[in-house]
């Protein structure tokens, strides 16, 4: 019997201690001025990336026009995310702007917006499972991908 109890409460140990987050992982004062920098250099550049030329007027994206329509309606399907769209409505309160013309360069920030939370959060993940400074890396690969800065242009 008190080997099967040792067992267990070896077992328990093992789990707690594998699962558990210490403050060193959650925390970056250890880190240098340096890293910081390069952190915030990243978020800049991912900013820069993402709304750079965002109000272009070349035309609606095929999506465009259904969440436009969502957007101004109050209504939606759910082929469409709808927490971007409920973003969208938020900010066509504080607009007060029918035209779809002039709303579209408000709705497209909300995805250049996602686009840098999609990064912090690769880069925050990474950091929690990869070595040490590894995490810039992967937020900078995150940052720069072609796909990533392209569906940021356009509210789909």
């Amino acid at each position: 019997m008190s080997i099967f109890y040792a067992g267990i409460v070896g077992i328990g140990h093992r789990l707690s201690t594998a699962t558990s987050i210490t403050m060193k992982q959650l925390s970056i004062s250890d880190s240098s001025y340096g890293y910081l920098a390069a952190l915030l250099a990243g978020i800049l550049l991912s900013l820069a990336l993402n709304f750079w030329n965002n109000d272009f007027s070349y035309g609606f994206h095929p999506d465009e026009i259904k969440k436009i329509r969502f957007v101004q309606t109050g209504t939606q399907d759910f082929q469409h995310p709808i927490l971007m769209i409920q973003a969208g409505r938020i900010i066509a309160r504080f607009i007060q702007n029918e035209d779809k013309h002039e709303l579209l360069p408000y709705l497209r920030s909300v995805s250049a917006l996602s686009g840098l939370l999609l990064v912090a959060a690769c880069f925050f993940m990474s950091r929690r499972m990869l070595r040490s400074r590894s995490e810039l890396v992967v937020g900078l690969a995150v940052c720069v991908s072609p796909i990533l800065v392209m569906h940021a242009h356009y509210y789909k």
